[in-house]
């Protein structure tokens, strides 16, 4: 699909130009800081809607609803607010309990289960370590939460927590021997609950995925093309469900900069980025670097510093 015609592709750069118009098979944008991605990405939509796509079939992933706001704005300036608002454009969460809701029952779930912010669960932490008789002082409810976090977001379920000898090693070092009892208890009273926190709802989706393999070919048929912002402060989870979605076609675009993750201690995992061209055939690759935000002396002293880096995307 292209059309090197296209107003869209007016005013881009050479390289902004060819991420935008190629769209078909598994793309990687790396864009550093000031490189014009949100750009690069609205004028990617826009001129797959161009083409003749039904907005409903584009997924767009991102990490904020600012930037899904932003970038919806910025399409429909370009095709339309019409179109604009039928595209599946949100972050993770919000999309994927749009497919939690409709399918929650098969979850053992009431499709009016209730979402715990941070709040909400370590007051449920809290209510656990009360239970099962653990003193606070030792199983503080914030890092206690924390660990459950990154267990869920690399797919550990409570028993795979308590099998894992590297988690054993870690809580017996800071004398909190029962994490994994904390984890399930702290499960099950939000499954009582009707309730899932955060994780949940990636945890969850990979479950909905993997057993109703129905469902999952619903949604793999409903997207021909899914986009995902930020790549590089995915985690596993969020991984594993975009994987599912963009096969057989592996229409995907992802965008992002492996010199800028700094989420790993939340579960991010910039492997996600490093290894794409690993996890995809085919891959074309783009890069973004041409900067419209900073200064030469700045830049270059950016590059000083990150060409450092081991393990990572060339780009200047």
């Amino acid at each position: 699909m292209e059309n090197k015609c296209s107003t869209i592709l007016e005013g881009l750069n050479s390289e902004q130009s060819k991420a935008v118009s190629c769209v078909d098979g598994p793309v990687l944008i790396v864009a550093g800081a000031g490189s014009g991605k949100t750009r690069v990405l609205t004028s990617r939509i826009a001129y797959i809607l161009e083409k003749g796509c039904e907005p409903s079939r584009i997924l767009a992933l991102t990490f904020t609803k600012k930037a899904a706001s932003e970038m919806k704005e910025r399409i429909a300036l370009m095709v339309g607010e019409k179109k604009a608002r039928r595209l599946y454009m949100g972050t993770f969460h919000s999309v994927f309990i749009r497919f939690l809701r409709e399918y929650a029952e098969a979850l053992g779930y009431p499709s009016t289960f209730t979402i715990y912010d941070t709040s909400d669960s370590v007051s449920a932490i809290k209510t656990c370590l009360k239970e099962l008789q653990l003193d606070e002082k030792v199983y503080k409810p914030k890092d206690v939460l924390s660990r459950i976090s990154m267990a869920k977001n690399l797919m550990q379920t409570p028993d795979q927590y308590a099998a894992n000898r590297d988690y054993q090693l870690r809580d017996r070092f800071d004398k909190m021997f029962d994490m994994a009892r904390i984890y399930a208890e702290y499960n099950r009273r939000l499954h009582a609950a009707n309730a899932m926190d955060f994780d949940d709802i990636l945890v969850l989706t990979n479950t909905l995925f993997q057993k109703f393999p129905d469902v999952l070919a619903k949604y793999q048929d409903l997207f021909h093309y899914i986009l995902v912002d930020e790549y590089q402060d995915t985690n596993f989870a969020q991984y594993l469900i975009v994987k599912r979605l963009a096969e057989p076609q592996n229409n995907i675009c992802v965008v992002g900069d492996d010199d800028q993750s700094i989420y790993r201690f939340r579960g991010a995992t910039v492997e996600n980025i490093l290894g794409f061209d690993k996890t995809y055939n085919n891959v074309k690759t783009v890069r973004l670097e041409q900067n419209y935000r900073s200064t030469e002396n700045i830049l270059e002293a950016a590059n000083s510093v990150i060409q450092h880096n081991d393990n990572r995307h060339q780009k200047r």
